[in-house]
């Protein structure tokens, strides 16, 4: 994985772990927080890209809401955002 990658896996982390637990997490407000952290803003392809490996890794879990997906950072993900700050 390149630094890159890292970083807006991070920002994707960060993001929601700023959100309550048992709240999820809209797919857009998702997006726009986790693009504003990192520089230069990711890309719709980049975010696409890192959201679907954080699913595979079980660091985030997403579901289709009635208003489109939603997300929730698992522990897991809070385990890897607390040992790579």
């Amino acid at each position: 994985m390149t630094p890159r990658e890292i970083s807006i896996e991070r920002a994707i982390l960060t993001a929601l772990s700023a959100v309550p637990p048992g709240m999820l997490l809209g797919d857009e407000t998702l997006r726009a927080d986790a693009a504003r952290i990192v520089r230069p803003r990711a890309s719709t392809v980049e975010l696409d890209a890192r959201i679907r490996a954080l699913d595979e890794k079980r660091r985030i879990a997403g579901i289709q809401g009635d208003l489109g997906m939603e997300y929730e950072i698992t522990q897991a993900g809070r385990l890897w955002l607390a040992q790579n700050p």
